[in-house]
């Protein structure tokens, strides 16, 4: 899952699941694979809309399999992307930082 983190903290967390639930109505199949196998989730952020909108392209070009979410309430702006989970989305994405992450630090 890669959400924006120049949104407040509290709609982080609800793109992560809007994408996460769109990901699972979109790709039944690999959601019932996902869950029987591992049901590993990982959540990664990235700087604002322009990144999110890169990593969608690099991951496509890759042939990963994604589903993103735009919100309704933002204008339709691209919010998160949910990937579904494989050893080139692990790769390609292995740089990026934890979401809400400051806020473990904050709580430190």
């Amino acid at each position: 899952m890669l959400t924006r983190t120049d949104l407040p903290q509290g709609q982080q967390a609800t793109q992560s699941v809007h994408a996460a639930f769109s990901f699972a109505h979109a790709h039944v199949g690999l959601m019932d694979d996902w869950y029987e196998t591992s049901s590993y989730l990982v959540l990664l952020g990235v700087e604002d809309e322009v990144e999110l909108g890169w990593w969608r392209v690099r991951l496509l070009d890759k042939g990963c399999v994604l589903t993103p979410w735009h919100e309704p309430d933002r204008d339709n702006e691209l919010t998160a992307l949910a990937v579904a989970p494989s050893p080139v989305a692990e790769r390609t994405l292995s740089s990026l930082p934890l979401l809400l992450r400051q806020a473990e630090v904050a709580m430190a």
